[in-house]
């Protein structure tokens, strides 16, 4: 599945530079974690990410036909609860209701049980799929279109997202779909992400302290000179330390350092 609308994140880092390491570590990971979901049968549906440790809310919406799913703004739990305050008042005021129903869908995806070593090749070989398609930078300037052309395919794709196959809506989505995705993968500017910070943030979220990590990392003074900036790790140690931290991201993607 490829995520789209990145803009909205690279806007909403600029407006609250606090987020930056937070949603910068989401867009890092997003590829590997929808690969890992999808060998475990998981399906995919129009909701919310919410970061972790960090009041940020991502809304999407899936079209599994187009493999995408649509970025449609990022919000807090805070403001929504004001819209839904501010819309309880409006009905109040107006004396009209809105009628909610609760529907219940279930989506049974039916596989043979997959061998645990069969599973783990599979996860391995999706990874290196990614990485391998993920980032080029040699490709950068063979992006389609300008940043007006992209602002103009992406309110294109926002109308026609929802369209169903075998539809002159839906083969117009297809084509506008890889230009969407080439412009924000290499040309849609975003800030740096240092690998020590999103490690920092990631221990913080689960309450580990960076001297626990000295049996990786090595002695005091050089965990001290890694969660400063000053010591850069082979990539052998980085690698344990992301499993420990359970950064799901492979140490040879570098995509935002």
């Amino acid at each position: 599945m490829n995520l789209i609308g990145k803009n909205k994140i690279a806007d909403y880092i600029l407006k609250h530079p606090q987020s930056r390491v937070v949603l910068l570590t989401f867009l890092k990971e997003f590829p590997y974690r929808q690969e890992r979901y999808t060998a475990h049968g998981y399906v995919q549906v129009d909701g919310t990410y919410q970061m972790d440790g960090f009041d940020c809310l991502i809304k999407v919406r899936v079209n599994h036909f187009a493999k995408a799913i649509h970025i449609l703004e990022l919000t807090t739990k805070e403001e929504e609860m004001n819209k839904w305050e501010q819309k309880r008042k409006e009905q109040q005021a107006t004396g009209i209701r809105e009628e909610i129903i609760n529907q219940s869908v279930t989506v049974v995806v039916t596989f043979p049980p997959p061998d645990i070593e069969d599973l783990y090749q599979l996860e391995q070989s999706n990874n290196k799929e990614v990485v391998a398609n993920l980032f080029h930078p040699e490709l950068k300037e063979l992006a389609i279109g300008t940043a007006d052309e992209y602002e103009q395919n992406l309110d294109l794709v926002n109308i026609l997202f929802d369209a169903k196959p075998e539809t002159p809506e839906f083969e117009e989505l297809l084509t506008l779909l890889p230009q969407v995705i080439d412009y924000e993968e290499y040309k849609l500017e975003f800030p740096k992400l240092k690998i020590f910070e999103a490690v920092k943030n990631r221990i913080e979220f689960f309450s580990i302290t960076p001297i626990e990590l000295r049996y990786i990392i090595g002695t005091d003074h050089q965990v001290d000179l890694f969660f400063s900036g000053n010591l850069e790790l082979a990539d052998d140690v980085l690698g344990k330390l992301y499993e420990i931290v359970a950064l799901r991201a492979p140490v040879t993607d570098k995509r935002f350092f």
